[in-house]
């Protein structure tokens, strides 16, 4: 967020508006937005007269899954507007809503109990929580299922690495031999294979990992166009440096781990045996 809150204790006009609304009120970027005035619109319910109310932009929202074109205004602009609506209305009409947002001021309150205490008056209370874990649990779904996918690509790709390996060493057995017959020690030989197994899951993690960054970036931008229109500020694919070093790693210590088999038993080959091998 470009700028600060909407103050809540004074009569204060002020606005937080969304990122889009810049470029529709013709504002340069958000920069130029700020401390700008602009003429909010409210309608009279009895007579239709509509009233402009200035108010001052003090901050511009970033995109959000939640909300993301809704305005913030001062407790002042909410008294302002519910004047103007509430114009020539009978008394016995006035300050009817049909849905009000509060701030807890004790924040040890105990929310399910006060759920319990406006359903039994006919009443719905969502909050914050409420909308951020039901995004939540719809992205922990789609996770688990594309962890279970990853899993099993790491499952087969180790496989791959353990029978390349293994086939590499059957193919090299007479090298391996002339090798050891010219004083090389199966440790060194073990880990010729090793760091071999090594630089496999380097660079396939690696390559996989460009791979993904240019899918993403593919992807996002359909999905943006396509099925998640409206949904401003979801990225539906996001790989962040921290966890393409983590799987880089990961990948790695399985195609060590792969390796070993192999390389053991490149190690322990016979020489005589190796260089009679056709």
């Amino acid at each position: 967020m470009l700028g600060r809150q909407p103050k809540k204790t004074t009569d204060a006009l002020e606005i937080v508006l969304p990122k889009d609304y810049v470029k529709a009120l013709g504002f340069k970027n958000a920069q130029a937005a700020l401390n700008k005035q602009v003429d909010l619109a409210a309608k009279q319910q009895v007579s239709g007269e509509i009233q402009t109310i200035p108010v001052k932009i003090v901050g511009i929202r970033n995109k959000s899954l939640i909300q993301s074109n809704v305005a913030i205004v001062s407790v002042g602009t909410v008294k302002a507007i519910k004047a103007i609506n509430e114009t020539n209305l009978p008394d016995n009409l006035k300050a009817n809503y049909y849905i009000v947002t509060a701030r807890l001021r004790n924040k040890h309150v105990d929310v399910t109990d006060l759920k319990q205490k406006l359903s039994a008056k006919g009443y719905d209370l969502t909050t914050i929580e409420d909308q951020i874990n039901s995004v939540k649990e719809l992205v922990s779904a789609t996770t688990g299922v594309l962890t279970l996918f990853g899993a099993i690509a790491l499952l087969a790709a180790s496989f791959g690495i353990i029978n390349t390996l293994y086939m590499a060493v059957k193919e090299r057995t007479r090298e391996i031999g002339l090798m050891k017959a010219m004083g090389m020690s199966s440790s060194k030989l073990f880990l010729s294979f090793s760091t071999e197994a090594l630089l496999l899951g380097f660079w396939g993690s690696f390559l996989g990992v460009m791979g993904a960054f240019i899918s993403s970036f593919v992807i996002n931008n359909v999905a943006v166009k396509s099925f998640l229109t409206g949904l401003d500020g979801f990225t539906l694919i996001q790989i962040t440096l921290k966890d393409s070093l983590l799987i880089i790693l990961i990948i790695m210590m399985i195609a060590f781990l792969a390796g070993t088999l192999p390389a053991l038993r490149a190690a322990k080959l016979n020489p005589i045996a190796a260089l009679r091998y056709e």
